[in-house]
């Protein structure tokens, strides 16, 4: 049988995969976790700022919405993808504060995926999914969703990712977070939305996916009309499947910016109106 020759993209992916994993074992000789988890998370940041539009910024920090309130508790993200273009409140330093109108997506970087590790990137995905964006759109293009999506990417975990998955349905069913049935048709599956997680990746081991995204595999879903995840434990290609699924949330940079007026909507001045 002939031999086929690797996709470019693949090749290029499988590679960086290789790297990014062998890259993660520097910080092993650190002592205190932080100084093993935070630059693991800059490696992920420096993946995305080599591969992913210029549009596209990145940070970290908390996200709020129009009804945040001065002090109030907010989850820490360890990567934000952000609309270069788009509003932030600049704390000091590298510390920031972002409007959720401004935010793509949002990725927790683990060193190793377990079931409290997940069951944490969960909650604070639940908890980000719960801010309300004020948003004014340009368009309504089939195939842009203004959704905030949540990923989780790790460097090491389960060697099977069916693993992974029975904790992530175990973390929904214990948190009674249901996600409803998602739709045939390819446009309006991209607008179902995540109440939590949307993807999680473990390098060198494989990917889960919710299907709401024009970016996966290509599957016979006429073959599966119930299915929501997709699943596959595999040692290379999760790069690969992380990379595309960046791309698509990614897509809105252009097509919404922020509805200003929900900020200040309760704020009250002695305004006074000239001819």
């Amino acid at each position: 049988m002939e031999q086929k020759i690797p996709l470019l993209i693949k090749s290029h992916m499988d590679r960086l995969e290789e790297f990014l994993l062998a890259r993660s074992n520097i910080p092993q000789t650190a002592g205190h976790p932080n100084n093993k988890g935070l630059p693991r998370e800059s490696f992920i940041s420096d993946f995305l700022k080599e591969h992913l539009p210029k549009e596209v910024a990145i940070g970290s920090g908390e996200i709020f919405d129009s009804r945040g309130e001065v002090g109030q508790a907010r989850n820490q993200i360890d990567i934000i993808l952000y609309k270069s273009s788009g509003p932030k409140l600049t704390l000091g330093g590298d510390v920031a504060v972002f409007p959720i109108e401004s935010v793509l997506a949002t990725i927790e970087v683990k060193s190793t995926l377990d079931k409290p590790s997940l069951s944490q990137a969960v909650m604070a995905a639940r908890n980000l999914k719960r801010l309300s964006p004020s948003i004014i759109r340009k368009s309504n293009p089939s195939y842009h969703s203004a959704m905030l999506r949540s990923y989780l990417v790790s460097f090491a975990g389960p060697q099977n990712m069916m693993t992974a998955y029975n904790w992530l349905t175990e973390i929904h069913k214990e948190n009674e977070i249901g996600i409803t049935p998602l739709p045939q048709q390819t446009s309006e599956r991209f607008q179902a939305f995540s109440p939590s997680l949307d993807g999680v990746f473990v390098l060198g081991k494989g990917f889960i996916y919710l299907d709401n995204t024009l970016a996966g595999l290509h599957v016979p879903r006429e073959k599966h009309p119930e299915s929501k995840w997709i699943t596959c434990t595999t040692d290379r290609g999760s790069l690969l499947v992380f990379y595309l699924l960046m791309q698509m949330s990614t897509l809105n940079t252009n097509d919404t910016f922020i509805n200003t007026h929900a900020y200040v909507d309760s704020i009250e001045f002695d305004v006074y109106f000239l001819p």
